[in-house]
């Protein structure tokens, strides 16, 4: 079996203290679907994670290489 992605879809949305009712609402998707893919039931699509950058207001790299508990030298305008 493959192992999912390597993400930190889950713990951007956790920093950022929203729930995932919010921010499914916020991207037009469903807190199933959401959930799923953060816990690498589901990939993601290039579409799911442009919006969650928009939404999180960080880049797509941020979502899947950053880990925002880590502090970090650069700063996403």
């Amino acid at each position: 079996a493959e192992s999912p992605p390597r993400h930190f879809l889950k713990k951007w949305r956790k920093h950022l203290g929203l729930s995932l009712e919010e921010v499914a609402a916020d991207i037009g998707t469903t807190h199933a679907t959401l959930s799923r893919v953060e816990r690498g039931k589901l990939p993601y699509s290039q579409k799911l994670l442009e919006a969650l950058a928009w939404r999180y207001k960080v880049s797509v790299g941020d979502l899947l290489v950053r880990d925002p508990g880590d502090p970090s030298p650069r700063k996403i305008a």
